[in-house]
């Protein structure tokens, strides 16, 4: 047997002797450990995944994304996002210009377009058809994701922060706080209170400096207090994160923030229709644990039907940039699906 064969065997016989000892030797229980196996230091060493939503009415997502301070908050965020500046909301075009969107709102809430969730005005109840003949009839209605969360777990509490009276109250109802602010200081206040105070799962903040601002001016990177706004929001936004940051039990939380806009708006002023910038929104879900990937995809342009125009097909091509084939004119073969409607022609 070679020194190394002999060291090895002592060493492991030392071992043995030792695990022997220990085993042999009874120890009293301290009494703290002995009452249920735990000491109690009032902090939780389960993790709990919370997730924190940020809507910014009418910021355009290619605005936000040249006029971003580099310094702040959002910027810092994109190394540990999944983001896109180029979404697109719904293609709807509203007949009078209400702030709260409900079409958008609506989609963005129950996770399906407005096809499935027939919500067209601020009641945010589906425009649905019954036909009184028919009692099988199946009749399918989306939950949006306060219900989700209100259902599978009454201890899961949400917080809902936005200045829309009609959203609050006829789609953000079940969550266990509803707050309809007067603006966004208090929008800020309300949230950052509940964050260092309170102990919620889900907690949605609604910005509407960016419309405002928007609307008076443009949505445009050259509107000084449409820029003011978003900088404004960044600062709220990083406010946010260090009071998440400084919480007591913050080792063993999973935050999920999201950070979006509803809709976007054109230069002089207008959102709510159908046009490439009135849609442009972005979207970014930062995680500390996510990698950065720019989400950057090709858009797919369809055909739109106006009801205004005698149903003739419209195309929003104005610069030439998706169907231009070289001339004036042109025609386009579309393959689709009718769905008859009571009292639609078709």
């Amino acid at each position: 047997m070679n020194k190394l064969s002999h060291i090895f065997t002592y060493s492991l016989l030392v071992v043995c002797v030792l695990a022997f000892n220990y085993a042999c030797t009874e120890y009293d229980t301290p009494a703290e450990i002995a009452d249920d196996g735990t000491i109690d230091t009032g902090i939780s060493t389960k993790i709990h995944r919370k997730v924190l939503w940020i809507n910014i009415d009418g910021a355009v997502g290619e605005v936000v994304k040249n006029s971003l301070p580099a310094d702040g908050a959002i910027a810092k965020m994109l190394k540990n996002s999944k983001y896109s500046w180029a979404g697109v909301s719904d293609n709807r075009t509203l007949s009078v210009e209400r702030n709260e969107d409900p079409v958008t709102w609506a989609t963005m809430l129950t996770g399906v377009i407005p096809e499935k969730h027939s919500i067209t005005d601020d009641s945010y109840t589906a425009n649905v058809e019954y036909n009184p003949n028919n009692p099988n009839e199946k009749v399918i209605h989306y939950q949006n994701v306060i219900s989700y969360i209100s259902n599978n777990d009454v201890n899961m509490l949400s917080l809902c922060v936005t200045p829309w009276a009609k959203l609050n109250k006829n789609m953000l109802n079940n969550a266990k706080t509803t707050i309809t602010s007067e603006n966004d200081v208090q929008t800020r206040d309300v949230v950052l209170n509940h964050i260092v105070n309170e102990d919620y799962t889900f907690i949605l903040a609604d910005f509407s400096g960016m419309l405002e601002a928007g609307k008076s001016g443009g949505f445009k990177a050259d509107n000084a207090s449409y820029v003011s706004a978003l900088k404004t929001i960044d600062g709220y936004i990083g406010e946010f994160l260090s009071a998440i940051d400084a919480r007591e039990n913050a080792f063993y939380e999973d935050w999920l923030i999201v950070v979006t806009s509803n809709h976007g708006g054109s230069a002089d002023g207008r959102y709510g229709g159908a046009s490439e910038v009135e849609r442009n929104t972005f979207g970014l879900f930062y995680y500390n644990h996510y990698t950065e990937k720019h989400l950057n995809g090709n858009r797919l342009y369809g055909a739109y039907f106006d009801s205004q125009n005698e149903y003739k097909a419209v195309v929003f091509d104005s610069i030439g940039k998706y169907y231009s084939l070289g001339m004036d004119a042109f025609s386009m073969e579309i393959i689709m699906r009718m769905v008859p409607r009571a009292g639609r022609h078709i």
